[in-house]
């Protein structure tokens, strides 16, 4: 985050969050929990959700982001 904030600035930063937030609750179920803890770290809480799953979870959201067209914008 810090890097986009650097060269492109907070607005385009925000957007970068917020289409992060579009692709965690995309992602995850109503139970689950997305949270930003520092500049460039999140976590994702999966009640209920075994390590193969939450592989599925976590491979989902990086392939949404690879994907995602608003990202290339920032880069």
């Amino acid at each position: 985050m810090k890097q986009i904030n650097d060269r492109y600035g907070h607005l385009a930063g925000n957007r970068a969050l917020c289409r992060l937030a579009d692709i965690f609750r995309f992602s995850c179920r109503s139970i689950d929990t997305a949270a930003r803890y520092g500049g460039d770290e999140f976590a994702i809480v999966l009640p209920e959700t075994g390590a193969k799953e939450a592989g599925q979870v976590g491979r989902g959201v990086c392939e949404r982001l690879s994907n995602d067209h608003e990202s290339r914008c920032c880069r």
